[in-house]
Parts: C-alpha cells; structure tokens; sequence
C-alpha cells in the first residue's frame, strides 16, 4: 500500500493531538473501544426499522508481522525492527447487515461514511438518528494498537458491488515516530495514489484500493475472509495489539482484604468484550423487539446467546421490553424471572 504523508499546516489536527482527544479517565479502554465500534456498525444499518438486525463479530488472533509490514510502504523497515518478525496480535470488528463505507474519494462529499470513518477528524454524522461524531469516537481505534488502522469495506455500488482497503497511521509526532520527516504531522493514509503517474511521493493524495485480489491478500494475513455474495459490511482490523496491556487497565483495584480475587471476566480480551458488550448494548443484544435495528455480536464466531447473558443484563433487556410493551410481557416476564426478582427484592430490602 502506498503512503500518503501529512505535514504540519495552519489550524490541523496532528497525531498527539488526535490521541489526546478522546481522554476519559472513568471508562476503560476496552470499553471505549466496545462501545464506539458498536455505535458506528449499528449507524450504519440497511434498515433501521424493528425487527431488522446487525451481524457484528470481534474478532481476535495473531498475525505475521514481516508479511504485514512489507505491505506498507516507507514504514515496513521500521515496523520489523521495533516490533520483530514473529506473530503478533491483533483485533477487528466486522459487521454485516450494514451500508459499508459508502461515498466517493471527494473530500467534499459529506455524506460520505468513507471520508467520513477513514480521512475526516471531528467531522458529524449527517445521517437521522446516528450518535455523535465520527472523529472523536474513531480516535479509540489509534489508541489500541500502535496507532494504525485498516480499513475493509464492500459496497453496493448501482448494480454491483465495490470493495475498497485504506489504512491510517496516527502517531504521537513528539516521541520516536515511525517517520522522521522534520514537518511530519504524526498522519499518514495508505491506499494508493490517486494519480497513476505519482512515483516517490509521500505528500501525493491516496484513496482506498479497490482490487479486489490484492485486498483478498492483504486479509489472508490475518486470517479473515472477503464479503461475498450479497453481504455489504465494514471490517476494521488493528494490528500490534497488546492484550496484557489492555487487560492491566481493565482489571480492578485490590484492597488488599483476604480471599479478593480478580472476576472472571479479566482473563481473557475475549471475557472483557463480552462483558463489555452486554454493558453497554443489552436492550438491543438479541433482542428483535428493541425499537431498531437490533444487535447480533459474536466474539471469534461465536454468538451471544440470550441464555449466555448475564443475568443483570438479561433483566435489563426484558425490562425494556416491559416497558415498551407492558400489557403483553408483564406476565411473562414476571414468570421467567420470578426467582431472580425474589432474590433482588430480597437483597433490596437488607
């Protein structure tokens, strides 16, 4: 993938200030991550209406970091010194049921969800009914990994269809960098040259790749397999995550009282997103009354069950129902949870 290099202007964002954007010190990282890569698939909907559904999976694993690197031009060399040639690990979310990065390469277009995910920063959602601001939400993905993201999509375009891979690289500029250049902003686009004549460049404009064999190659690495037939979607995969890292800053603080013991969640990325996702979507986690579109998350495949959810969250799923529904799941739900009421009350009243 070729580079795009972006250097220091008048009133523009750089990497440290990117990273410095979305500061929150009472959510967790992964938390942040689970919650704002679920908003941007559930915005990006075929159909909004009740009953209609998004297919979500977070998918985790190892990659070869040589065959990786030697995709990314100007970058490679320095990636395979500071991080090695082994395997490392990795996460990506991939959706299904939903538009895909649609729009052109036109920086103007601002109904755009290509511009909009990949090349815009702070720039609003134009769409009715879509949360917040595609930059301020997107800035999770640079803080996971090293900072770079890349970015798989497949569109219906008129009759047919159109994948397209971009990649973004956004670094702290201030602290050994993985470029050098004096007026280097801590940005950088990978895809390809907008212009087939550009050689040796690094400031001529990129957009996304559109071949649909070399984009095939560049997921094989990471072991994720292309849209086909009539799926649209979006996959975000971050390479050079570090899980140890990401599960220090979710685990809880000890008091040092006998007998405390991390919960189970906290052993594995793959518990905490799990978690984390019945935290912050359990109206809508298997829930084809929710008003909209409702969410199917899978972690590695592996689907959410109703019957998998925790119990909190299960309640907290009916009793939307209940309350967008009343007449007709009081009863049952009273009856399904029966005994779990019992026990609330109980411990509500002690």
């Amino acid at each position: 993938m070729q580079i795009q290099i972006l250097t220091q202007e008048r009133m523009t964002e750089s990497g440290r200030s990117l990273k410095l954007l979305m500061q929150n010190q009472s959510i967790r990282l992964l938390d942040l991550f689970v919650r704002e890569s679920l908003q941007n698939c559930l915005d990006a909907s075929l159909d909004r209406s009740k009953k209609t559904k998004v297919e979500v999976d977070f998918i985790t694993g190892k990659f070869n970091a040589e065959k990786l690197n030697a995709e990314l031009e100007h970058v490679g060399q320095r990636l395979n010194f500071r991080y090695g040639h082994g395997e490392s690990e990795f996460i990506a979310i991939r959706d299904s049921e939903t538009h895909g990065l649609t729009g052109t390469n036109d920086v103007s277009d601002d109904r755009s969800r290509l511009q909009g995910l990949v090349y815009h920063i702070s720039k609003g959602q134009s769409a009715e009914g879509s949360g917040g601001s595609w930059g301020i939400g997107k800035t999770v993905f640079f803080k996971m990994g090293i900072g770079l993201v890349i970015y798989y999509s497949r569109t219906r375009e008129g009759d047919g269809f159109l994948s397209k891979m971009a990649a973004t690289l956004v670094e702290d500029e201030t602290e050994d960098p993985l470029i050098t250049l004096n007026d280097y902003r801590g940005i950088s686009f990978f895809g390809r040259h907008e212009h087939d004549d550009v050689v040796n460049d690094f400031r001529s404009r990129t957009v996304p790749i559109n071949d649909e064999e070399y984009i095939e190659q560049v997921l094989n690495i990471f072991g994720i397999k292309p849209y086909s037939n009539e799926k649209t979607g979006t996959t975000v995969i971050i390479p050079y995550t570090n899980s140890a890292q990401l599960l220090k800053d979710v685990r809880p603080t000890h008091t040092g009282e006998a007998n405390e013991r991390d919960p189970t969640w906290v052993d594995s990325v793959e518990d905490y997103i799990r978690i984390s996702i019945q935290r912050w979507y359990s109206p809508r986690l298997m829930n084809p009354e929710y008003d909209g579109s409702w969410l199917k998350a899978s972690i590695n495949g592996h689907p959410i069950s109703q019957n998998q959810m925790e119990l909190l969250f299960r309640l907290i799923s009916e009793l939307y129902n209940l309350s967008s529904n009343p007449t007709n799941y009081r009863t049952e739900f009273l009856d399904r949870f029966k005994p779990e009421t019992a026990i609330i009350r109980t411990k509500a009243v002690k």
